[in-house]
């Protein structure tokens, strides 16, 4: 649910590859996966975020 309120408010989404989001978020489109066992990920994915504005539409 946070993921699709996020989504409809324009935010860039960030989440664990699990559970219901994967039904929800496309990769790389929609927003970006990071593998559960893998949460120093996060931090990458942000500067990614930031270095390329058009993921964040």
């Amino acid at each position: 649910m946070v993921a699709l309120e996020a989504m409809a408010c324009g935010t860039p989404v960030i989440a664990a590859r699990t559970g219901g989001v994967l039904d929800t978020i496309e990769d790389g489109k929609t927003g970006l996966f990071f593998e559960p066992e893998q949460p120093e990920k996060i931090g990458e994915l942000i500067c990614k975020l930031r270095t390329q504005p058009d993921l964040r539409a």
